[in-house]
Parts: structure tokens; C-alpha cells; sequence
């Protein structure tokens, strides 16, 4: 895929499948941290159908436009913003690409992505990064290919979204862009590059705990403690179709053998965002692309 999907928005009652119950087979679920279910996806007709709830149905094929069907009363620019920032990525992984839920920023040996759960603290420390003069590279989803040497990855369209208390942090009006809907402050817009993949130099996967007394811990993960770690932060539609899975698998195995990744552990508290990103850049001195592969993942 060289071209970033279109988007067509669908007029007023054009009709979509029902939402199917989320314990009917075949149905993927994803699910917020309360266990709320968020999104339903299936496949219809020949073509996925991806269920945004409270948002609105989109429906793509292996090729062409992704047809989005708004809520009834749901704003357009609503609907856009959603399927950029979760749409897109599981399309994109649905045609063959793998596509991280990750931020990013840019440093001068390649691209640093961090992987990490929602609410974890990606997207501050991605910001903080760029105040130390990282510029910012992507925000929830990187695009990585694993065909070239070395590993590379392609930016996708974001806005950089700041939680109040992050904003506030940095010296934002939590209200600045933001809305009733969503209160985070809107710091920073890219309209992306889909077309320039560059190196990706390293991976870091943050992870909250609350046992890391001061400032953060990092530690480099062999290929297979790194292979399950980075999975857990992959985009994923469906995993039923085996061959897919199989080059999934395959792609990310030849990440984790090619690319560094570093586990970063840290307690609660935007004090500690100094010396998380002290922690971090320490290790950039020996996270430049590399040319050769780490340890096999068997014998890590």
C-alpha cells in the first residue's frame, strides 16, 4: 500500500448492519478499562464492518475508500477524528501492514516509539520529549515495515491530545482545543508523511508501577521477553484468518530481532517526568538503527 485510504462519509440513513452481540462467534471486541465494551467488528458481505459506538459504523474491503456511517446527530468532524485516530490503524493492519499503538517522537539516530497501554503516559512523555527538542512523530499509531534494513516506519496523520492534568503540567489551558466530549487539551496537529518511512531506532515499553520508588527503571528485553511485550500493543482486527496471523507473527518477530526494545517501569506522578526522560535518554547513545539481528527469538 503506497496511499493512505480515502474516507466517505455516508448520508443520513444509509443502512448498516445491526451490531451483533459481543459474545457471538466470529464478533471482535474491544473494551475500555471498566470492561465496557467500546467497538464491535465482523465481517458482512464479504467486508469488515467496524462498530464505533456512539460514534458510527465503517466499513472497508481489502481495497479502496472506508465508508463511515455516522450516529444519528453524531458531527461529522467527529466521526474523521475517530477514524484517524482508531479506524485507520486497524485498516491499514487488516490490508497487511503492521501499524503499533504507540507515540513517537523523532531523534537524531531514527524514530523512538513508546508502546503503552491507555492512560499509561505515552502521549505526555512523547511531549515532553519534544520540549527537550525531539520533535513529535506520531501520536497512538506507528506504521512499521520490517522488509527494509533496517527496520522502518511510517507516520500517519495525528493531533496531540493532552489530559488536564498533563496540560496543566505543561502550562496548557486544559480548555484549549478541547471539548465537553473529550477535555483534553489539543497541543499539537501533523498532517503526516505516509510516503517517508525512515528508521526506527528503538522501541520503549512503559508500564506503571507503583513498587519503582523514584524516577523509572529501564532495562533492554531480550527478542522473546520483547516479542511478548510489544504484541500487547500491536493493532489487531481480527485474528481468525491464519495466514494473516502467521505474517503477523512473522513481521513482529523480525522487529524485535532487528530493533531494540527497552521496558520502562515508573511510579504515578507527573514529578517524576524529569527523571523518566533522563532514564530514557541515557539509553539513546546505544539504541541507533542496527544493521545486523539480535539474539533469535529461540535461544533469547
Amino acid at each position: 500500500m503506497e496511499t493512505l485510504p480515502d474516507l466517505i462519509i455516508a448520508p443520513p440513513g444509509t443502512p448498516v448492519p445491526a451490531p451483533p452481540d459481543a459474545s457471538a462467534e466470529g464478533v471482535e471486541v474491544w473494551r475500555e478499562h471498566d470492561e465496557s465494551v467500546c467497538a464491535l467488528g465482523h465481517m458482512a458481505g464479504g467486508e469488515h464492518w467496524f462498530h464505533l459506538l456512539g460514534v458510527g459504523s465503517f466499513r472497508f474491503g481489502e481495497s479502496g475508500a472506508v465508508v463511515a456511517v455516522p450516529d444519528a446527530g453524531r458531527d461529522e468532524e467527529v466521526v474523521r477524528d475517530a477514524y484517524r485516530r482508531s479506524v485507520l490503524p486497524l485498516v491499514l493492519q487488516a490490508r497487511g501492514l503492521e501499524v503499533l499503538h504507540a507515540s513517537a517522537v523523532r531523534a537524531p539516530h531514527g524514530v523512538v516509539a513508546l508502546c503503552a497501554v491507555k492512560e499509561t503516559g505515552k502521549t505526555t512523555l512523547a511531549y515532553a520529549l519534544s520540549q527537550r527538542g525531539y520533535p513529535l512523530w506520531a501520536d497512538d499509531a506507528v506504521v512499521v515495515e520490517t522488509s527494509a534494513e533496517p527496520v522502518r516506519v511510517r507516520q500517519l496523520p495525528f493531533g496531540m491530545r493532552l489530559r488536564p492534568a498533563s496540560a496543566a503540567f505543561f502550562g496548557h489551558d486544559r480548555q484549549v482545543g478541547g471539548s465537553r466530549r473529550d477535555p483534553r487539551a489539543h497541543v499539537s496537529g501533523v498532517a503526516g508523511d505516509f510516503d517517508d518511512a525512515v528508521p526506527l531506532a528503538a522501541l520503549y515499553v512503559l508500564v506503571r508501577d507503583e513498587g519503582v520508588a523514584t524516577g523509572a527503571t529501564v532495562r533492554p528485553l531480550s527478542a522473546a521477553r520483547a516479542l511478548t511485550a510489544v504484541l500487547a500493543h500491536a493493532y489487531c482486527f481480527s485474528l481468525a484468518d491464519e495466514a494473516r496471523k502467521g505474517r503477523m507473527m512473522a513481521q513482529y518477530l523480525a522487529l524485535v530481532s532487528r530493533v531494540p526494545v527497552h521496558e520502562v517501569r515508573f511510579g504515578t506522578g507527573l514529578d517524576r517526568v524529569p527523571a523518566i526522560l533522563d532514564a530514557i535518554e541515557r539509553t539513546f547513545a546505544g539504541v541507533a538503527p542496527a544493521s545486523g539481528t539480535r539474539a533469535a527469538v529461540a535461544g533469547a
